[in-house]
């Protein structure tokens, strides 16, 4: 993400959130935040969704988040049953 009100992003001014999801254990880990910009959000809160043939839910659905995740910058995982 940036500013996403200039062009900053090319000059290395944007962070990158990974998450990687180990389906056999049904683990999802928030990995360590990379870079920074100004005035970006440090802590958030990401909200999971089941999503599988039998829930299908498009962007603009209406959705039950089953799951909070709370993120401050720094790796972390929680287990999705």
């Amino acid at each position: 993400e940036d500013e996403g009100t200039n062009y900053n992003y090319e000059k290395g001014a944007f962070s990158k959130i990974k998450f990687h999801y180990n389906h056999q254990v049904k683990n999802l880990t928030v990995q360590t935040r990379e870079g920074e910009f100004p005035n970006m959000l440090k802590n958030r809160e990401f909200g999971i969704v089941y999503i599988d043939k039998n829930n299908p839910v498009g962007i603009d659905d209406n959705y039950a988040v089953k799951k909070k995740i709370s993120y401050e910058g720094t790796e972390t995982s929680v287990l999705l049953n």
